[in-house]
């Protein structure tokens, strides 16, 4: 059975979900950042996965979930403007991915699963196929190759070959799977999960108003998976240079950092621009349509910020899973259900 009771629903609006996943595109990201927290990406997925299971608990029509992507999408693009196409990408298919698995699929549990685990493996594709497309092959191949040198210099062993980039490759994926069947799994109890977790919340704290004492700057900083990319290929092309048994590679190595300069001002300065520009129409559109709502909405986000802050030093206890699990489950919960 589905868990989404009538006093949830008489708790919770699905105006406020809506609030909560725009605040999860718009700055949670941000804020896992400042927290350090690995896998950013995955566990905005994952969030978004859960909510978008709310918004459907809640909701007669199907088609709230869709309303409520198109509301995240104009939020995301006013308060992120800078933000990747990729991202808003990421919401829509996070979006009608949860209206199709809900509307077609009548087991909750199945639609959950499949809804959690499809958004995790496109989530994990999309990383793999964006790296392939930037640096092609080259990249996987000068990994392995690079691989087997070191396990035959050093180690001494000539007959086995070694494909580091399958296993990192396998295992990057088999993460993002067993994300899926956890938050496909939460999602389908997130009913339960909200009344469980809100009923253990001190009374004090059901009646805190949360508010942010000060605003953090925010500051231009690259992907740790991004610097670890270019440092690679930096170290394999003067490594081509100084070895000998490598130097047949230093053009390869040269082509395959020209390409993904060529490929990534390409994509920022011409195509990305324009694709934005018919999303910025198409936002422009509606937004007028629910102006009220996204005023609202943006004007709640400092309360969540605060929420996060909270809830990130009243689990610092914790450590490694357990901490991520319930710092999640504090900023969900008192999010949709603090005043």
């Amino acid at each position: 059975m589905f868990n989404c009771s009538s006093e949830l629903k008489d708790a919770l609006k699905v105006e406020r979900t809506t609030a909560v996943w725009a605040f999860s595109e718009g700055a949670f990201g941000g804020l896992l950042h400042f927290f350090k927290i690995p896998f950013k990406g995955l566990f905005l997925s994952g969030i978004a996965v859960n909510l978008i299971s709310l918004i459907d608990c809640l909701s007669k029509n199907k088609k709230e979930i869709l309303r409520s992507t198109t509301i995240v999408e104009i939020i995301k693009a006013a308060i992120s403007p800078h933000s990747p196409l990729s991202a808003y990408i990421g919401v829509a298919v996070d979006g009608t991915a949860g209206f199709l698995f809900y509307k077609f699929i009548p087991s909750k549990r199945i639609a959950s699963l499949l809804f959690g685990l499809t958004t995790m493996i496109y989530s994990a594709f999309q990383r793999i196929f964006t790296l392939t497309i930037i640096f092609g092959f080259a990249l996987w191949e000068s990994i392995d190759s690079f691989t087997n040198y070191i396990m035959s210099s050093v180690f001494h062993l000539q007959s086995i070959s070694f494909s580091l980039s399958q296993l990192l490759i396998a295992f990057y994926v088999l993460i993002h799977l067993a994300a899926g069947i956890y938050f496909g799994n939460m999602a389908f109890n997130i009913g339960a999960i909200v009344n469980e977790f809100h009923q253990e919340l001190p009374k004090e704290l059901k009646e805190t108003s949360f508010s942010e004492k000060g605003k953090q700057k925010k500051s231009f900083k690259m992907r740790p998976s991004g610097i670890l990319i270019i440092v690679f290929l930096l170290f394999l092309l003067i490594f081509s240079y100084v070895n000998a048994d490598w130097q047949s590679k230093t053009m390869l190595m040269l082509i395959m950092i020209l390409r993904a300069l060529i490929i990534t001002f390409v994509w920022y300065v011409f195509i990305s621009p324009i694709v934005t520009k018919f999303i910025y129409k198409f936002v422009k559109k509606k937004e007028t349509q629910y102006i009220e709502e996204i005023n609202d909405i943006i004007s709640s986000f400092p309360k969540f910020r605060a929420i996060v802050n909270y809830s990130w030093k009243a689990n610092s206890e914790l450590k490694g899973l357990k901490k991520l699990n319930r710092f999640v489950k504090s900023v969900l919960v008192l999010s949709l259900t603090t005043g």
